[in-house]
């Protein structure tokens, strides 16, 4: 068994320094997929400083994972040669292998120059239908073989 402190702010008092036993047997699938739609909006743009933006996108994604989604984004751009980030909450709809169901992910990133870091966690117990009980960890790649979604996940016991 492998535990993780998970003891991370601004979670209730009663979470901190929970300990977490990770399970060793989880399935790692990839999926291609494509953005349908992208609804983006300003809502702060100060004359100096950066714009706040919110977007609301749509994907569908195709290989391990058939399906659709829907996003909801926070986004900073930092300037013409500034950073970026973003934060986002999706809901997928698919089918992974034989099992139908959603599941929400909550995932985001920042890029300043070459420099990228990002996150991407299965919201727990987020799972519907077949899918129930999901947990797990993804990524989102995008470069010249296209873009790519990555999930890493347990269904449980």
């Amino acid at each position: 068994m492998i535990y993780t402190y998970t003891g991370l702010a601004p979670w209730p008092a009663t979470a901190i320094g929970r300990i977490r036993e990770d399970r060793e047997m989880t399935t790692r699938i990839t999926a291609d997929f494509a953005i349908v739609s992208w609804h983006e909006e300003i809502y702060d743009q100060p004359e100096e400083g950066s714009t706040l933006l919110q977007a609301t996108i749509q994907k569908s994604y195709q290989g391990a994972v058939e399906g659709t989604s829907v996003a909801r984004l926070l986004m900073v751009r930092a300037g013409d040669e500034g950073g970026e980030g973003y934060l986002g909450s999706e809901r997928v709809t698919a089918r992974l292998g034989e099992r139908a169901g959603t599941f929400v992910i909550q995932h985001g990133g920042i890029a300043s120059g070459d420099e990228l870091f990002s996150f991407g966690h299965v919201v727990k117990d987020s799972g519907t239908g077949d899918l129930a009980g999901m947990s797990g960890t993804c990524a989102f790649r995008h470069d010249e073989q296209g873009a790519v979604f990555t999930l890493d996940y347990d269904l449980g016991p």
